[in-house]
């Protein structure tokens, strides 16, 4: 409950104070939930400030790394500057340790097998859960229907459009079951357009969730593997009861 409540924007709507107010518990632990809410809302802005300085970090060293591989491709060891990023770090370290001008092992030839192996399970099924070092059994089975959390009641059929990023929006069309990784306001001019809404992150106060009651749309979030829905696929999505399910061919 703490978590969530971090989690809302700083000013909570009525809808929001009202829906604590009902929680079933202590009037003490309630005054307690509120106080806890104004004081990380206090602190919101510093968790953003140290999300940006994180994100502009890795870019800092993805350009760092781009660099590293023009190198590598000018002394022949790799032939695309990108390929870089299919090394691991110990490999890149004895590159630099021998120098450029010394003979290498098959660096190029490690980079194509492991790209093979990428594309190779790039449609595994993996567990939600994964415990340990050692790598997880996958599933490779196709599967007739997934579940989730259903957030906006409603049932509808439609065809499947994936939306991995913004930069695939003009990809949807009206009436389309829209599959989203998660969601933020910017995705609003496609939300209200969805047919029904799946969503691999989310719950009951995430915007795609709040979007589609306001617009009565069924939703459901927090999908596992929501992205291994393909598109065109013909789907039926029941958001009173979380359930995907998955028709003909797939």
């Amino acid at each position: 409950m703490f978590q969530l409540i971090r989690k809302l924007p700083e000013q909570p709507s009525p809808e929001v104070l009202k829906s604590i107010h009902e929680i079933n518990i202590p009037r003490i632990r309630q005054r307690s939930l509120l106080k806890s809410y104004g004081k990380a809302g206090r602190f919101r802005l510093y968790r953003e400030q140290i999300s940006s300085l994180y994100i502009f970090g890795y870019g800092l060293f993805r350009s760092l790394f781009l660099q590293m591989g023009d190198e590598l491709v000018r002394a022949g060891i790799l032939p695309h500057r990108t390929d870089v990023f299919f090394l691991k770090r110990e490999e890149i370290d004895q590159i630099l340790e021998k120098g450029l001008e010394v003979a290498q092992p098959d660096y190029a030839g490690m980079v194509e097998m492991r790209k093979k192996e990428m594309d190779d399970v790039k449609d595994v099924v993996l567990p939600s859960v994964i415990i340990g070092e050692e790598p997880p059994v996958v599933d490779r089975d196709e599967r007739s229907s997934f579940r989730g959390v259903g957030t906006s009641p409603g049932r509808y059929t439609g065809k499947i459009a994936v939306i991995s990023s913004i930069a695939d929006f003009n990809r949807m069309e009206k009436g389309d079951v829209l599959v989203i990784p998660f969601s933020d306001v910017s995705w609003t001019p496609i939300l209200v357009h969805a047919g029904a809404i799946i969503s691999g992150a989310g719950g009951m106060l995430s915007h795609c969730s709040i979007i589609a009651r306001e617009m009565s749309i069924p939703a459901i979030v927090s999908v596992d593997d929501a992205l291994c829905l393909k598109d065109g696929m013909k789907v039926t999505v029941d958001g009173s009861n979380g359930i995907v399910t998955i028709y003909g061919d797939h």
